[in-house]
């Protein structure tokens, strides 16, 4: 019974203390690597490099990017101090500010043994 009433009160003080809550797709931009598909305003977009410089108030990962068109880059800032997610995407002279759920995530072009990006070969060969 004392074992019992142990448990309790143990599932009572985690309950009540303060926990960092986040949903599941929180940060999915800071964790791509190369190789990773994206769709960015309907354009397919590969990423080819992943760069994470230091940064003292803030995460800052740097994405080097394909499409068919020309290369791109993409930045995923992240505020320390729960500012939320801020991407920005650099087209030659065109840069646009966009909320992280215009940029879709698909399968890993390595793992899928090719490129979605047309006049590409396969990574592979």
């Amino acid at each position: 019974m004392q074992l019992l009433a142990s448990i309790v009160r143990l599932i009572r003080s985690w309950w009540r203390v303060d926990r960092i809550r986040i949903s599941a797709a929180e940060g999915r931009l800071l964790r791509l690597e190369p190789g990773a598909l994206l769709t960015i305003d309907g354009q397919p977009v590969e990423v080819v490099e992943r760069r994470a410089p230091q940064q003292p108030d803030q995460t800052l990962i740097e994405y080097d990017c394909r499409t068919a068109a020309a290369p791109c880059r993409l930045f995923v800032r992240q505020s320390a101090a729960g500012g939320g997610t801020t991407v920005e995407w650099r087209r030659g002279d065109n840069v646009a500010r966009l909320d992280e759920l215009e940029v879709i995530v698909w399968r890993n072009a390595i793992s899928m043994g090719r490129s979605i990006l047309p006049g590409r070969r396969d990574l592979d060969s």
